[in-house]
């Protein structure tokens, strides 16, 4: 299992911050960061962030 600072790691090194992702989506930064340290459950968010790392995410459910 990836931890959030390394999915954060490698989004920061492709130039994609939580805040763009949030902004993508029309969601606020929190949403997107309880989603990354599995606070919440968002597909959504998820799929954001998988098709930024060009990779899924392991499962989260």
């Amino acid at each position: 299992m990836q931890h959030p600072e390394d999915i954060k790691a490698e989004l920061r090194k492709q130039g994609i911050t939580l805040s763009m992702i949030a902004s993508e989506l029309e969601v606020s930064v929190s949403a997107v960061s309880r989603t990354l340290h599995k606070q919440s459950v968002s597909a959504r968010i998820d799929a954001a962030i998988q098709k930024h790392l060009n990779k899924p995410l392991e499962s989260r459910l």
